[in-house]
């Protein structure tokens, strides 16, 4: 939103419902950069996936589960790991850059090797590997309103009492004695 001064609602929605990953956005180049020096065939048959995906994480997205193993072994909230550390002046652009950036080659590899031994591939699909369940429910991960965030869609909205009154399940009353709860018949 930074980037947009003026938006639609619809541009709005598109905002909340964007599954972009804009820490691969930071450091991806990086990445790649170091896979160019350090890399073995492995970590360049990586590269190749992670340049193929759309750096989203949607239900078909095939990189970013390669991507988010990568990032868990490379531990993103330790601040020794980035050649420019993150501050508050400019928290929409750092932090960047690799410390070590062999080791993060070395962690890429790892993560190759885990990725062939449990789905003997690197592409798998997002959505097969991340799921939302509840309640015998099982949806690709993209709520109550599984089924709709799994499809990216937003539920109606109520806003007049009528509306809200039709769709009330229950109603929960704290008091100082306690919890007072009132069942409602639709």
């Amino acid at each position: 939103m930074l980037e947009d001064s003026s938006i639609t609602f619809d541009e709005l929605v598109g905002y909340k419902l964007s599954t972009r990953l804009e820490f691969a956005d930071r450091m991806l180049d990086d990445l790649f950069t170091a896979v160019d020096h350090y890399g073995s065939q492995k970590a360049k048959e990586a590269r190749a996936v992670l340049e193929e995906w759309d750096r989203e994480a949607n239900t078909d997205s095939r990189g970013t589960l390669l991507f988010y193993l990568w990032a868990s072994r490379f531990n993103i909230n330790d601040p020794a790991n980035y050649s420019v550390k993150w501050n508050r002046e400019h928290p929409d652009t750092i932090p960047d850059g690799f410390s070590d950036p062999l080791r993060a080659v070395q962690l890429l590899e790892a993560t190759v090797d885990e990725m062939q031994a449990r789905f003997g591939r690197l592409d798998v699909p997002w959505g097969d590997f991340y799921r939302l369940r509840q309640n015998g429910r099982d949806f690709p991960a993209n709520g109550d309103q599984l089924e709709l965030f799994s499809k990216k869609e937003l539920r109606e909205a109520w806003f007049t009492p009528e509306q809200v009154k039709k769709h009330t399940v229950r109603t929960e009353v704290f008091t100082q004695k306690g919890v007072e709860e009132y069942l409602h018949k639709r």
